[in-house]
């Protein structure tokens, strides 16, 4: 972008170049006063720069995600200024030294008349003889020009797929993560309540029944046990998972296969979740290791992978239990369902020396809804800095468009163009490059949104892959729309060519 800006804005002044250097100035003379603008602009720019990424855009991903995060400081750091700017620096000087160098090879005498339109030639489309011949004159103008100026449809496409990438990933983010709390808690997980208790106990006693009697109903007893999944470069903490009575385990847990679309058992084995399966790299009939809190270590064989988001868990049966680990299980944790509100269940259970703790399915869904509420405001940034680099990209090439064909238009008009006809001469080529971009950064945000989601996930939370059909919609139409905007403000100036001037003798 700054290359292009560089270039014809150098271009423009190619006459004062020519006078300079007729006037005995040298080349490196008239370079050092493109080179003292751009550095100044870079130089606040830059600084500008540093402080929004530093102060404003840390505090907006903290707001969105309060629980991800520590409570954030803020701190300035020189070295990162300094580095930042001393990379745009170099990049601009470059790209201004390149840009003279081009100009200033010319003769004076040369620099002092206007830059010759760039030539036509021959296009492959033309070659297509049955779709050539029933374009319009225009369209086959349209796309003869988009042969001529590649590299303004290079930026063009990088400048709209860009913007809807950048659109298109804040409503994936939203699709991904707003939906998690809800599987989890919803369709994978299916108790009321999860009670944990003082003691281990082999069944419910009579004593713990009247604990629960008149609070909640159809009590399962689980074995719920903390591990670790280790190898010689990781580690991942993990529940083991065993219930007493497998039939009623079923109800509350909803094992799916994560890739076929069935209901697994432990008659398939052993039970694990997807982070396990990634982190460690195995499959289904594989093994790995997992260790308890004395440093044993047990081999656990993969019956089968589950949908899962919260948390990592290993499901397995008692028997299974028993071949592992050598033992009877013994159950520490009850799941069931309520027959009271939440409230009167805790306050009476938590009076209760039996009981230790007592979590609701509908607070965990709330609070996991609330570790995400804040993506609009994501969704909202990259809108606007969507907004931002399709206005910077899309207003400067059509500017610079019009500037370097007056000539063109003017004689368009004279020739009895109306001014509709002459403006569609400009922005066809750019709605037609601009949809191109839209489609390509339709095709590129979903590899690049899954990468993202990979970043964003923590040991305890694995996130959707999901887009809505919704979100392409969205970003292709937002995206859309700041092309129109474009068309509109960029009219005025189309309106404002003067016939005359443009078509005056340049000898």
């Amino acid at each position: 972008m700054t290359s292009n800006t560089m270039k014809r804005m150098i271009t423009e002044e190619r006459g004062e170049m020519g006078t300079l250097l007729s006037l005995g100035f040298s080349n490196v003379k008239v370079t050092s006063t493109y080179l003292m603008y751009v550095i100044s602009a870079t130089l606040l720019g830059s600084i500008l720069g540093y402080f929004i990424g530093t102060l404003l855009l840390p505090q907006i991903v903290y707001n969105c995600f309060p629980i991800f995060f520590p409570e954030i400081k803020y701190h300035f750091d020189l070295g990162l200024l300094l580095i930042s700017s001393l990379v745009s620096c170099i990049l601009m000087i470059i790209v201004t030294i390149y840009a003279c160098h081009n100009e200033l090879k010319d003769m004076p005498a040369y620099l002092l008349r206007p830059e010759a339109p760039k030539n036509g030639k021959v296009i492959l489309l033309e070659r297509i003889h049955f779709i050539w011949n029933k374009l319009s004159f225009s369209m086959k103008i349209t796309m003869r020009n988009i042969s001529r100026y590649k590299n303004r449809v290079l930026i063009t496409l990088i400048g709209t797929a860009g913007c809807c990438f950048l659109i298109m990933l804040g409503f994936a983010l939203r699709d991904s993560i707003r939906m998690v709390g809800t599987k989890q808690y919803s369709d994978i997980i299916k108790y009321d309540n999860l009670i944990i208790l003082n003691n281990n106990v082999d069944e419910i006693t009579d004593e713990l029944k009247d604990t629960f009697k008149g609070l909640i109903k159809d009590e399962l007893l689980l074995n719920q046990s903390t591990y670790k999944v280790v190898n010689e470069e990781d580690k991942l903490d993990i529940y083991v998972v065993v219930p007493k009575e497998e039939d009623l385990f079923y109800d509350y847990y909803v094992l799916n296969d994560i890739e076929k679309n069935k209901k697994l058992t432990f008659n398939d084995g052993i039970i694990i979740t997807p982070k396990i399966a990634e982190r460690f790299n195995v499959k289904v009939g594989e093994t790995f290791t997992i260790e308890d809190s004395d440093k044993n270590t047990y081999k656990i064989k993969v019956g089968g992978i589950i949908e899962n988001y919260v948390s990592n868990y290993v499901y397995m049966s008692p028997n299974q239990y028993k071949k592992i680990f050598k033992e009877e299980p013994s159950y520490n944790v009850v799941v069931s369902k309520n027959i009271k509100d939440n409230d009167e269940i805790a306050t009476k259970l938590l009076d209760s020396k039996k009981i230790l703790t007592i979590s609701f399915s509908d607070d965990l869904l709330k609070s996991a809804n609330e570790m995400v509420e804040g993506l609009d405001e994501v969704v909202v940034l990259l809108v606007v800095i969507s907004c931002m680099l399709a206005i910077t990209v899309l207003y400067n090439l059509t500017s610079i468009n019009i500037s370097e064909r007056t000539r063109e238009i003017a004689t368009l008009k004279v020739l009895g163009f109306r001014d509709k006809e002459s403006n569609e001469y400009i922005y066809r080529e750019t709605m037609i490059t601009a949809i191109i971009g839209i489609i390509l950064g339709l095709i590129i945000t979903p590899p690049l949104h899954d990468m993202v989601m990979g970043f964003l996930e923590v040991d305890t939370l694995v996130f959707l892959r999901t887009i809505k059909i919704e979100s392409y919609i969205y970003a292709a139409s937002l995206t859309l729309i700041f092309v129109l905007i474009m068309r509109i403000v960029t009219y005025f100036k189309l309106k404002k060519i003067d016939l005359i001037e443009p078509l005056k003798s340049v000898e």
